[in-house]
C-alpha cells in the first residue's frame, strides 16, 4: 500500500478505532461490530484496510 493510501485508510475514525481494538489480539467482524452501530459486513469492509497497511 502506498504512503498516500495508508494515510487515506487511517483518516477514517472507525478504522483507527478498529486498529486500536486489534492491537490486543484478533477479533472477528461480529465481535468488532458489537462495539459499533454497524453490521459485521461493514466492519469487515473497514478492517480490510487494516490488513492492507500491516
Amino acid at each position: 500500500m502506498s504512503f498516500e493510501a495508508s494515510f487515506k485508510a487511517l483518516s477514517d475514525p472507525v478504522r483507527r478505532e478498529i486498529l486500536q481494538m486489534l492491537k490486543d489480539g484478533r477479533l472477528s467482524a461480529g465481535e468488532i461490530s458489537r462495539h459499533f452501530d454497524m453490521t459485521a459486513a461493514t466492519v469487515s469492509y473497514h478492517s480490510s484496510f487494516a490488513h492492507q497497511i500491516r
